[in-house]
């Protein structure tokens, strides 16, 4: 008998999105907060599984005596890898005003941006969501940094538009003179940011406020989704049985490793007779006596059939390909790499929608704080940009390229191929190298002596043109 394993369906899918009626009651912002951490065992579900802590660890058996191997199988850390670096694997640009570019461009480079958002992204693929802060340091420049939800949440009014009041950061730790639970709350509103100190349950004592002119509340919320769920968290069964599944086989092994041998009619046998026998490996049987191992009947068909449905529905319904699996050839065209990414597109590109939207609060907070030092800039100018890190059939996009020019300007040609970050670079030193050509006397189309490499240079001599 196997003790029951507790189901993760009890501690997810549950509501992660809060509502408030006024930011500064400290009564409503305490019961959002109890109301938060009501479902950290989800986030902490979520991060265990992530980390490969999964339920089977805690698989036990009343009989001490059974094979109980726990194997994990961290289908999680891989779905939620592969979705991040397919969409975020290649950094966010931005286009737009130039001036508005310029000026916020430094602000990003000095926070990382591009890491900030490969984090966030992680956060979003692992819980659903995730925060972003921002505040002034020491030396008074805009810093922004990624939250976990397991530390943070943001609270919306019930209005039907729904509008961001505040946000709330709360963190528990021990006092070093009094070694007292003790938890630091702050409150992020549109005007001001509160820090309190305290017990939950009990009181909560201000330590100070400080006014701020972001101009709004300080605090982005990204999501994955508007049901704010994880990328693997309505597979955590099927990534159970799985486990199960592989653990129970490997059990059955132990269990033939430890088989019984069966004597018939050798009941006279005594146990030095059977340490002779298992020294020569031999077994003399007289009459009507017999010997066999009593083992397990055990259907292999069957249970690989098992694993390989629950392997393909994992990765169906958390639509993230099986990037392993042997139909996935690096040889593949560039439609049928697109088709078998479907599933992924789809469910990224409802990522992108939600993210955008964050990008460009993002950017608004980074004008709205350049008004500190005198400079208007409008935010929606600038447009975020997104390029998806998908496996390229080189061959076939230089193949495109070449047949196309003439049809598609140039720079349009050169900015298919993934290799060329830059477009305009390219086409200068390609300018460079035709004037050297034509300044050495070779010309623009006689660099070899065969009509191959003559070709090949009047293909290069048309990028120029």
């Amino acid at each position: 008998m196997t003790t029951t394993l507790s189901s993760v369906n009890g501690v997810l899918f549950q509501d992660r999105k809060f509502y408030i009626d006024n930011p500064m009651s400290m009564e409503e912002v305490m019961s959002a907060v109890r109301s938060h951490q009501a479902i950290q065992q989800a986030y902490k579900t979520l991060h265990d599984y992530y980390r490969g802590k999964h339920i089977i660890l805690n698989r036990t058996f009343d009989d001490t005596n059974k094979p109980n191997n726990k194997l994990v199988h961290n289908f999680p850390k891989l779905i939620v890898d592969n979705s991040v670096a397919y969409f975020m694997g290649k950094p966010v640009s931005y286009s737009g005003d130039l001036d508005v570019l310029d000026r916020i461009q430094p602000i990003l480079d000095n926070n990382n941006a591009h890491s900030v958002d490969s984090e966030l992204a992680k956060y979003c693929a692992e819980f659903g969501h995730g925060f972003e802060v921002f505040w002034y340091d020491e030396n008074s420049d805009l810093r922004f940094k990624q939250i976990s939800p397991q530390n943070m949440m943001v609270c919306y009014s019930m209005d039907i538009d729904e509008q961001l009041l505040c946000g709330i950061h709360y963190k528990n730790y021990l006092k070093a003179d009094t070694k007292e639970l003790t938890t630091k709350v702050t409150v992020y509103t549109d005007s001001c940011v509160y820090e309190f100190e305290g017990s939950l349950n009990g009181k909560l004592t201000m330590l100070n406020s400080t006014e701020h002119y972001f101009g709004q509340v300080p605090v982005i919320e990204y999501i994955s989704n508007e049901e704010r769920l994880g990328d693997f968290e309505t597979v955590l069964t099927l990534i159970d049985a799985y486990n199960i599944s592989c653990a129970d086989s490997v059990n059955d092994i132990n269990y033939l490793n430890d088989a019984y041998l069966l004597l018939k009619n050798l009941s006279t046998t005594d146990v030095s007779e059977i340490n002779e026998m298992k020294n020569n490996r031999v077994m003399l049987v007289d009459g009507d006596g017999d010997a066999s191992w009593l083992v397990k009947n055990i259907n292999d068909l069957h249970i690989e059939n098992i694993k390989k449905r629950l392997v393909d529905d994992i990765h169906k319904f958390a639509m993230t390909p099986n990037i392993s699996d042997e139909k996935f050839a690096s040889n593949l065209s560039g439609v049928a790499i697109s088709y078998k990414l479907n599933s992924l597109e789809s469910k990224t590109a409802v990522k992108e929608r939600h993210f955008a939207q964050s990008l460009k609060k993002r950017v608004a907070l980074i004008c709205n704080s350049l008004k500190r030092d005198g400079l208007e800039l409008d935010a929606n100018l600038v447009y975020p940009t997104f390029t998806r890190n998908i496996p390229q059939n080189l061959m076939e996009l230089v193949q495109t390229a070449v047949q196309l020019q003439g049809v598609v300007p140039n720079e349009e040609l050169l900015s298919i191929l993934p290799f060329i970050d830059d477009v305009d670079y390219a086409m200068d030193k390609l300018r460079e190298e035709r004037e050297e050509l034509t300044e050495s006397g070779y010309g623009s189309f006689e660099l070899g002596g065969t009509d191959n490499v003559q070709q090949d240079n009047k293909q290069t001599s048309n990028f120029n043109e």
